[in-house]
């Protein structure tokens, strides 16, 4: 069991509601929340960019295999990070289908929720 110290939260589909004057705002909706860990991996070496999913991530996130696999479906394109801000789901992988965890590959996109 991988346990975890910090918590993701998985943002459902996006919708879009209208606000008083009548305009589209998007907005998310909270669904899971799953405990695991999250790692720095984006570093200052773009000596081999090759536009690929896992080198665009600046972060991963590792948890339980359990459950949390249905949760990360095509719908699914944004998450939060409690502490982290928020972040886009770059790719979901089960290494080597061992089904013991989940690596979640993200690229930070900022702390939406703050106001300046």
């Amino acid at each position: 069991m991988i346990g975890g110290n910090v918590e993701l939260t998985v943002y459902n589909k996006l919708s879009h509601d209208k606000n008083e004057i009548g305009e589209v705002e998007p907005s998310n909706s909270e669904g899971e929340k799953i405990m695991g860990f999250l790692d720095y991996i984006s570093g200052s070496a773009d000596l081999s960019k090759f536009h690929a999913k896992v080198e665009e991530s600046t972060h991963v996130f590792i948890c339980d295999y359990a459950d949390n696999a249905w949760m990360f479906n095509s719908g699914v394109t944004k998450c939060g990070v409690t502490g982290y801000g928020d972040f886009q789901i770059l790719l979901v992988d089960d290494p080597m289908g061992l089904h013991q965890h989940i690596e979640v590959y993200l690229k930070y996109i900022g702390d939406l929720h703050s106001v300046m």
